[in-house]
């Protein structure tokens, strides 16, 4: 019979060659992650106006990795990757009517911010034989079509909306698209400076006299202004 060393000595050689072959098979299916891989950037803006850069590696530091399963084609495939509304939070965008995203290969998709809310950036592809593949950031959502899945994302742009107008609605003047918040810029902008939480800070915008101005040159005319954000706080102004 065999002693109590030797049953303990045969376990640990059991033990060993299991966690060589997890090893190798680990090794196998895990592809090494590469330099370009980790230095690819997503650049966010709001319209024309550059906010953040993150690399991939910039990603993994700053957000929660999530794991989702989506539905392709009627079979169930599994990636891992970043809420995208935590990325646009994160960059001071907390919420814009529609998100447009752009691939390395100018391939674009513009989304309404519902679908944005599960929308995710994913970095790895779970294959069904058990493998991963490390991917450049790929928008994935469950809302979204799978053709509107973009590759390669390089590119993710807040789209905002602006409307004035008056109280029938018969005179308005919007904003929108990709260059809203540049035209909305372009109609003169100025700085104030102001005591904010007990703090001196600046702010750079365009006066709200000056946009009022698009419709309405009469300021004798306006009785009082109604500003809404999109959570729809309102103040209003006499």
């Amino acid at each position: 019979m065999k002693t109590t060393l030797e049953k303990v000595i045969a376990c640990a050689i059991v033990v060993v060659i299991v966690i060589g072959l997890a090893y190798i098979y680990y090794i196998q299916t895990s592809p090494e992650i590469s330099e370009e891989y980790e230095s690819w950037t997503v650049s966010i803006y709001c319209e024309d106006y550059l906010f953040k850069n993150f690399t991939v590696k910039d990603l993994k530091s700053n957000f929660e990795l999530m794991k989702v399963t989506l539905d392709v084609h009627g079979e169930q495939r599994t990636y891992e990757g970043f809420k995208l509304a935590d990325i646009l939070y994160n960059c001071g965008i907390p919420y814009a009517p529609w998100v447009v995203v752009i691939g390395a290969d100018g391939y674009t998709v513009e989304l309404q911010w519902e679908n944005v809310t599960n929308a995710v950036l994913s970095i790895i592809y779970h294959d069904p034989e058990g493998g991963i593949r490390y991917d450049p950031p790929r928008l994935v959502g469950e809302n979204i079509r799978h053709s509107r899945w973009v590759k390669m994302v390089a590119t993710i742009k807040a789209v905002w909306l602006l409307k004035v107008f008056s109280p029938d609605r018969s005179i308005s003047f919007t904003l929108s698209g990709y260059h809203g918040l540049s035209s909305l810029m372009a109609l003169g902008t100025k700085t104030i400076t102001v005591e904010y939480h007990g703090e001196t800070v600046s702010f750079t915008g365009v006066p709200l006299t000056t946009v009022i101005s698009q419709i309405e040159d009469n300021f004798s005319n306006i009785e009082k202004i109604i500003v809404r954000a999109w959570d729809d706080y309102q103040i209003e102004i006499t």
